[in-house]
């Protein structure tokens, strides 16, 4: 016992010191790892930003240059002439003032010439009092712009930037216009530098915590989130960049990280500023989250030490405590410990020894289960076989009965048909001899249906096809189907392969059916008959608009003897019945939302079918 507790003491050692100094290493290097992601991140993001400032001024720039070249494709199409005054009542100051008064933060001024003028047309936006913006125009001999920008540009579109004295207001960025075609006109559009970078940083939604300042190539601050800084020089108004301002590429200073870039076009530098504080403060935030998870991950280790010593003590009692259950007959519980030991291979055997046991028991359990199933099956095979031998006892009987009935009505009928000779003069007993001989005819059908119900079918198989039954069908009613205005509707594949069957059974079948539907059709109803089929069976519909099945009624509609008609044998839905089980097929019936009652039978296909050359398979 001295030995185990001092093994438990060393395994319990060595499990701290490993520990501490496992997550000691792994959160310093977690750390160093982060702050270094953080970093590049950073540096990723920003040149990003970077990258985009530059698209997307060359973007803007591009934009400007679409909108001054549709203004000035309207401009040539319209006349003017030199000197005439021009207001926003022509269309020329129409189309120019539009044009200004949409972009007024933007543009400072245009300037037009055609060839044949001698002077220049000016149009700048000018704000009156009220704050209203009226587009002010004159002509100009000699501009107040940069002499080389009123030359014959190279190119059709060019721009020039040229830097002011004093603050950004005075920085323009001029856009010219120039077709070499005869009677041009020659656009000159001057923009506002200081809202060039504005609009374009504006459109880069940077994230909280980046900035961005714009310089102009001598380091005049266009653009600055601190708005005391516009209008001032870079190093003068922030000397901890003065040495970024001279190069391109990144710079680290606490905290903060900055990169600064050349735009090519227009001539501007863009510096950026990252503020990483934000991210190393989550990071701390982190790293103080999994020395708080690792502390308690060690406590967890040493409630797992000191629990393995005790799971060895009650290792017996746990054996002991699953075989008393075992031996009661219990199966679900096994011993849920893993020991590679003398004991462990006892443990394993144990449970090996639980599986096979429960599986012989669930293998019992499924064969009652199957023996049920057969028992129960058994008991219905015997009680359907009861059933035929006592309709074959009742069948023989009333065969032999019937016989007996059919000899006498047979006499019956002679004497009738010499009384009707006798009588011939006497229209009241020709009459009464008339409804005798009509009540014979319907006894006699009455004992062909009882004998043909009481006996089983004898099918006598061949290929039919269901339309031409149904046709037959139709032609014995049609005296009753238009003494009542009935309506047939039939609905039914055009292709529709044949079934083996009994004709003249099934006929009877769908006699006895559709003289139903034709009882409880209302005068003017319509019976709908619909056939379908799939790959194992032919359905055929009937349909008709009467009151429907009672629910009482439903559970003995094909019995024997059951009519709610006035009058009836009430074995014709029973003979259906019969003749559809002997084809192995299936009756059904319910009533119809709308009201009426549809009968559904289902006829198998058979595996060969009889074709006009001989057999073939389906």
């Amino acid at each position: 016992m001295a030995r185990f507790v001092s093994l438990k003491a060393r395994v319990s050692l060595f499990l701290i010191i490993s520990a501490v100094v496992l997550m000691g290493s792994l959160l310093s290097f977690l750390y160093i790892s982060g702050r270094k992601s953080v970093v590049t991140a950073a540096r990723r993001e920003i040149r990003t930003d970077a990258r985009l400032f530059t698209e997307n001024a060359r973007s803007e720039l591009s934009n400007n240059f679409l909108e001054l070249t549709s203004l000035r494709y309207q401009m040539e199409r319209l006349p003017i002439h030199e000197g005439k005054e021009v207001g926003q009542e022509e269309l020329w100051g129409r189309f120019i003032a539009q044009f200004l008064t949409g972009y007024a933060q933007k543009y400072r001024f245009l300037l037009f010439k055609k060839p044949e003028w001698s002077q220049f047309l000016s149009a700048r936006p000018v704000k009156i009092f009220g704050g209203e913006t009226r587009i002010r125009f004159d002509w100009v001999k000699r501009p107040a712009v940069p002499e080389r920008l009123l030359t014959t540009p190279r190119d059709s579109l060019s721009w020039r930037f040229f830097p002011g004295k004093v603050s950004s207001e005075n920085q323009l960025l001029y856009l010219r216009l120039f077709s070499r075609k005869e009677k041009s006109l020659f656009l000159l559009a001057a923009r506002s530098s200081d809202t060039f970078p504005e609009e374009i940083l504006r459109n880069l939604n940077l994230s909280r915590w980046v900035s961005a300042r714009v310089t102009e190539q001598n380091g005049l601050i266009l653009f600055s989130p601190r708005k005391s800084e516009i209008n001032r020089f870079l190093p003068q108004a922030v000397p901890e960049l003065q040495s970024l301002w001279q190069r391109n590429g990144f710079r680290r200073n606490g905290s903060r990280l900055f990169y600064a870039e050349r735009v090519g076009v227009p001539p501007f530098r863009v510096i950026f500023k990252k503020e990483l504080s934000p991210e190393f403060h989550k990071l701390n935030a982190t790293l103080l989250r999994m020395i708080l998870f690792a502390t308690g991950i060690f406590m967890v280790v040493l409630a797992v030490v000191w629990l393995m010593a005790k799971r060895m003590t009650d290792t017996l009692g746990e054996i002991s405590a699953v075989a008393e259950r075992v031996a009661e007959g219990d199966f679900s519980r096994k011993i849920a410990l893993h020991r590679q030991d003398e004991l462990g291979r006892l443990i394993d055997t144990f449970n090996a020894m639980i599986d096979h046991t429960r599986a012989s028991y669930h293998s019992m359990q499924n064969l009652n289960l199957e023996l049920s199933e057969k028992v129960a099956e058994l008991t219905r095979t015997r009680a359907e076989l009861s059933r035929k031998q006592r309709l074959a006892i009742i069948g023989e009987t009333v065969s032999k009965i019937s016989h007996e009935i059919q000899n006498k009505i047979g006499g019956v009928s002679i004497w009738l048909q010499n009384l009707e000779m006798e009588l011939k003069s006497n229209s009241a007993a020709a009459m009464y001899i008339h409804e005798m001989k009509t009540a014979l005819r319907s006894f006699l059908d009455m004992l062909t249906h009882f004998k043909r119900f009481y006996r089983e079918p004898q099918l006598q198989k061949e290929p039919v096809e269901i339309h031409s039954v149904t046709d037959a069908v139709i032609k014995q009613f049609l005296d009753e189907i238009r003494a009542k205005g009935l309506k047939i509707v039939r609905t039914e594949p055009s292709v529709l392969r044949p079934i083996l069957a009994d004709p003249q059974q099934v006929e009877e079948a769908f006699l006895n059916i559709l003289i139903n539907a034709i009882y409880y059709s209302p005068p003017g109803g319509t019976i709908t008959i619909d056939v379908q089929a799939d790959l194992e069976w032919m359905v055929i519909s009937f349909s008709d608009e009467g009151p429907g099945v009672p629910e009482e009624h439903a559970r003995n509609l094909f019995q024997p003897f059951f009519t709610t008609k006035s009058s009836g044998s009430g074995l014709g839905l029973a003979i259906a019945d019969s003749i559809v089980r002997a084809h192995g097929g299936k009756i059904s019936f319910k009533n119809l939302p709308e009201g009426g009652t549809r009968f559904t039978i289902r006829l198998p296909f058979e595996n060969k079918i009889t074709t006009n050359s001989g057999i073939k398979s389906t």
